[in-house]
């Protein structure tokens, strides 16, 4: 499992909740998070962002801008946004105890 994971962005193809919530599941298990999004995505991206920090599932570390180079038969080349993002507080709060850890800590704190 690596720590930093990638998901990206598109305008068309998917709506914004399926990036939130792709998002959360990432991190739940990821520390880091990277969201990337050319052109016309950008503002998807950002909102997806913004919405996760809102929910405190995640916090902003980063926001870079970038420049793709052109695929072959392309004549111009495209701007794009880096957001990388880290675990937030809601997943400290909302780990679930399996339920043999928690009866073996009960047992634990009765001995």
């Amino acid at each position: 499992m690596s720590a930093m994971e990638e998901l990206r962005v598109s305008f068309d193809r998917r709506p914004l909740g399926f990036y939130v919530n792709n998002g959360r599941r990432l991190l739940q298990k990821h520390e880091k998070l990277q969201l990337r999004a050319l052109s016309s995505a950008c503002g998807m991206a950002c909102t997806a962002a913004s919405q996760l920090e809102a929910g405190e599932w995640a916090r902003v570390e980063s926001i870079q801008t970038i420049v793709a180079d052109p695929k072959e038969g392309r004549d111009k080349r495209l701007s794009g946004i880096l957001i990388v993002l880290s675990r937030g507080t809601k997943y400290e709060e909302e780990v679930p105890v399996p339920p043999k850890a928690a009866a073996a800590a009960k047992e634990a704190s009765e001995e």
